[in-house]
């Protein structure tokens, strides 16, 4: 019987996590397709913005005064175009190789070439990207490696998804695994293209956990305005994939076509999955609206290879979003006669209803006077009552305000005593030592010890130690008043952000500026002339210790003048 209980509790909480979790789940997914819709409808904007760069640019190539200059402006454009406009990308990739070769520079030539093969395994004319590698020796500019590796990569990627015999297709992966080999090899372990490129590997693989461990946090480390972004989260969504977590996949999805699009990144794969999968959950619209702008866009970018995978799929989501259309519209229809007829009953319901208000009308009308006497007196019972409350919150407030009242002078009170009483004692110490060191200056002075008496003046030791005396007794002194303010101190810090005296001391310094703040002296410059330290050094504490604090840094300070009020 017990066990059967444990087990039902157990359920139960189980249960209402799984809730919770799907709760959550819903509406991040909601948040981010709404930021993603929000995007789709500021692509013109971003496209602007794009045209303004390219524009600006094709100006500075036309004012360019030497080929060196022309070199750099047609790379740039290119680099502007390579994912906004294939085909324009590949007319300033061939004039950089003009220029390129114009300057006879076989660095530059090379480069160019690259581009040259990058733009048309884009346009899917893998033929020629490898005709224009042919003579390539890449061994010549190990910084080239890794561009070259992946175009090589690509293309056999674009031969793969082509290839039509199984042999063919087994044949272009194996290319593909030895490319990808090359290109991990070739770069820095730390560069995005080896991280990228390696999780590729591991999901290819089927080792879709090691890509996960790395992924999310490397996207994370990214700025917010590189495009490495939206390849990243696709990568992560490919590893949601083969784990078959459908939730992430789409979510990696999402956050990659937002990317995408605000990037201006026109030859993607992102939004068309994405959209392949709101269609298996039954969400047309989205499905129609993003597969539309997915297809818009790579017949914009000339993708011919997209274009061709989005027709394919175009069709299919477009019958079922007119499916769609075509039932909401007969259902529209019979709402519209389900009303009607409502209606009908409503107006005959309506009739009967203004017959009987009638008969009932003339009773109303009997019963108005003692309603109106009942009201008028439930009217006075309540402003009474009202009064009431007035008066008892009134005086709940009076009393909360001399409680605080009380135990802020009764605070006072202690701290006054307690500093007085030091004062005068600290006082009495310092003028008996005071005329001890007086005393001995004369006896030096009388006895000719002119040197030692210099020495005597100009050392600074008899006020370090004083010093060192003072804060001592300020801090045993502080401490006898609020004997937990360094516990109580170190609970409004983030964990691990703790501040303890070191070994010999009490407080310290940055506990001694907080004491003082306790006891009621927050002037910046009174702190630092009594603590003898810079006004901007006390600044700096100040703001630093803030900054660790838990919960709101504007109200840090108030929280520690109540230390010690509990």
């Amino acid at each position: 019987m017990f066990l059967f209980i444990y087990m039902k509790k157990l359920f139960s909480v189980l249960l209402l996590f799984m809730v919770v979790h799907l709760a959550f789940a819903n509406h991040e997914r909601d948040s981010l397709l709404n930021v993603l819709d929000n995007t789709i409808a500021n692509c013109p904007i971003y496209s602007a913005r794009k045209e303004a760069r390219l524009n600006k640019l094709k100006v500075s190539l036309r004012k360019a005064t030497s080929d060196s200059l022309r070199y750099a402006f047609c790379g740039l454009l290119y680099d502007e175009y390579k994912t906004y406009s294939i085909d324009s990308s590949l007319i300033y990739a061939q004039r950089k190789l003009d220029f390129a070769e114009k300057l006879k520079d076989k660095r530059k030539i090379t480069d160019s070439r690259l581009n040259v093969a990058d733009g048309m395994m884009s346009l899917g004319r893998i033929k020629s990207t490898f005709e224009i590698l042919a003579p390539v020796n890449i061994d010549s500019y190990p910084e080239m490696k890794s561009y070259y590796y992946h175009i090589r990569r690509t293309s056999y990627e674009y031969l793969s998804n082509l290839s039509i015999s199984r042999d063919e297709k087994k044949e272009n992966e194996l290319q593909i695994d030895k490319y990808r080999d090359s290109l991990i090899l070739s770069g820095d372990d730390q560069s995005s293209v080896h991280i990228m490129v390696n999780a590729a590997k591991w999901i290819a693989a089927g080792r879709s956990d090691q890509a996960l461990k790395s992924l999310p946090g490397y996207f994370y480390s990214l700025r917010p305005d590189d495009h490495n972004r939206a390849i990243v989260a696709f990568i992560i969504s490919q590893a949601y994939h083969e784990k078959k977590d459908r939730q992430q996949e789409e979510k990696w999805l999402m956050v990659s076509a937002i990317y995408d699009l605000q990037a201006v990144y026109k030859n993607y794969i992102s939004l068309r999955s994405l959209a392949f999968m709101l269609y298996e959950d039954g969400d047309y619209d989205r499905a129609y609206t993003y597969m539309k702008q997915a297809l818009e866009d790579a017949i914009f970018c000339k993708a011919y290879l997209r274009t061709i995978e989005i027709s394919k799929m175009m069709p299919v989501i477009d019958k079922a979003y007119q499916l769609q259309n075509d039932a909401e519209e007969r259902h529209l229809v019979i709402f519209l006669i389900v009303v009607s007829v409502l209606a009908i009953l409503l107006l005959i319901g309506g009739w009967i209803l203004y017959l009987r208000q009638q008969k009932i009308k003339r009773a109303r009308k009997e019963l108005s006077q003692a309603n109106e006497q009942l009201v008028k007196l439930n009217q006075e019972m309540q402003r009474v009552n009202d009064e009431m409350l007035i008066l008892n919150d009134d005086l709940s407030e009076a009393n909360l305000a001399l409680r605080r009242s009380n135990e802020s002078l009764s605070e006072v009170n202690m701290i006054k005593e307690e500093y007085v009483g030091k004062y005068m004692e600290q006082c009495s110490i310092y003028i008996h030592k005071l005329e001890e060191y007086r005393k001995q200056l004369i006896r030096k002075s009388a006895a000719g010890k002119i040197e030692d008496l210099i020495q005597a003046v100009k050392s600074e030791q008899f006020i370090k130690d004083e010093l060192h005396s003072f804060y001592a007794n300020f801090d045993r002194t502080f401490l006898r008043i609020f004997p937990h303010f360094v516990e109580e101190f170190n609970s409004l810090l983030a964990d691990g952000e703790g501040i303890y005296p070191k070994p010999g001391e009490l407080l310290g310094t940055e506990l001694r500026i907080y004491a003082l703040i306790r006891l009621g002296i927050t002037d910046s410059a009174k702190i630092s002339h009594f603590l003898r330290y810079s006004l901007n050094t006390i600044y700096n504490y100040r703001t630093r210790i803030r900054n660790k604090a838990v919960g709101s840094r504007e109200t840090f300070e108030e929280r520690v003048m109540t230390i010690g009020l509990k």
